[in-house]
Order: structure tokens, then sequence, then C-alpha cells
């Protein structure tokens, strides 16, 4: 189990490890059910999600629009790198280091990769 090793490992900062543990437990409830994401077809942004926009509102809601567009991890990786720069252009480094590793742990249930886009059905695995 890669993601277990890398980011429960002692060389990450705690609130890192916390939320690969909450990431896991989530991950397996969910293990085997129907995966269909509703943003590949149906984009809608809604600014930062489950944390706060300060004055960067529109930056999230393009990176929801990335993730709606989809792609591969690499496209998923830069569309993450904007929303850090995009934040961090605000006046905003911290945060953008947040944000950036909050979406980076838990934002690939939301982004659609073209597997999902083509396909918009399947199971989750681990």
């Amino acid at each position: 189990m890669p993601f277990a090793k890398h980011f429960l490992g002692s060389s990450h900062p705690r609130w890192v490890r916390i939320a690969a543990l909450l990431t896991l437990g989530k991950l397996y409830r969910l293990k085997g059910r129907p995966f269909q994401n509703p943003r590949c077809r149906n984009p809608i942004p809604d600014g930062c999600t489950w944390v706060p926009n300060f004055n960067f509102r529109d930056v999230c809601d393009q990176h929801d629009l990335d993730y709606a567009a989809g792609g591969t991890e690499e496209e998923r990786r830069l569309a993450d790198e904007a929303l850090r720069q995009g934040i961090a252009q605000r006046g905003h480094p911290i945060l953008a280091q947040l944000y950036y590793g909050g979406v980076r742990l838990m934002g690939a249930g939301a982004f659609c990769f073209y597997e999902q886009c083509l396909e918009d059905s399947g199971t989750i695995e681990l």
C-alpha cells in the first residue's frame, strides 16, 4: 500500500499524517462501490470547497473547471500547481501551500480522469 507508506511516514508533518489516515478511511468505506463523478459532465465551480475563499475565489473556481475538464494525472498536477501559484500571487503563500497539500492529498476523487469521462462508471479500487 504505497499511499500509506508514503504519507504515514514520520518524515511528514502531523497534519499530513492525520489527513492521510482520514483519506484512507474514506477510501476503504467506498471500496468496491460504483464510482460516478457527476462533475465530469456537469461542472459547478463552488470556490474553495470546504475552506475559506478569501480574495481568491476565482482561482478556486478555475481549479474546479480544470478538474472538470479532466485529463491525466500530470494534468491534475498542473491544475493543482496553478491553484498554488494563483493563491500565492494574491499574497497568501502559506495558504497556497496548505491548499495545495489538501488538493494533492484529497482531490483525486473530484478530478475527472479521462477514463471516468469516457466511461463514467466503474468501481473504486485500492
